[in-house]
């Protein structure tokens, strides 16, 4: 399934709930002092779910795992 992998962490299947977290995090966030502005990656590729693998379009394989409480898979 098509996924997004942000700032190498966290890895959305939505579209959606990955800009909602990137909104949120700019205007909810406080930077730290010696930053000036936000900074994020986005990798696209696809979600393997039964073999827990983030397979980036530039075909990297990361292994991920999925937190049930909130309902979101991280790379590990």
């Amino acid at each position: 399934m098509p996924a997004y992998m942000v700032n190498e962490y966290y890895i959305f299947t939505s579209f959606e709930d990955m800009s909602s977290l990137i909104h949120d995090i700019i205007h909810y966030s406080l930077l730290p002092e010696q930053q000036q502005h936000h900074s994020f990656s986005v990798l696209t590729g696809c979600l393997d779910k039964q073999a827990l693998q983030f397979k980036s379009d530039q075909g990297y394989s990361i292994p991920v795992r999925y937190e049930s409480e909130d309902d979101i898979y991280y790379s590990l």
